[in-house]
């Protein structure tokens, strides 16, 4: 970053919630792969909710994509390693 902006923004992953908002507005397209989240996996029911956990308890976090609609989900171990598994970074100031 620009020296100007340094120490203004946080980086981090995307929410399951950002990462599916931002794919049904259109402004980019699931693809084959998968992308890690920065939340926990939660059932459907939790995570379409209006009351999601900040924290919801879990051993593996969702990862989004890996198909050509917004609305794919899954999870995997935070230690799992596979090419098919990438990320995005979400920019947000502090």
């Amino acid at each position: 970053l620009p020296a100007d902006l340094k120490g203004r923004y946080i980086f981090r992953l995307p929410t399951e919630y950002e990462w599916e908002s931002y794919a049904k507005g259109g402004k980019d397209s699931p693809q084959s792969l998968w992308d890690w989240c920065q939340n926990w996996y939660a059932p459907a029911e939790v995570f379409y909710s209006e009351n999601v956990p900040e924290a919801y308890p879990g051993a593996e976090k969702a990862v989004r994509g890996g198909g050509r609609q917004a609305w794919v989900r899954g999870c995997q171990s935070p230690d799992w390693i596979t090419p098919f598994i990438g990320f995005r970074v979400v920019m947000v100031e502090k």
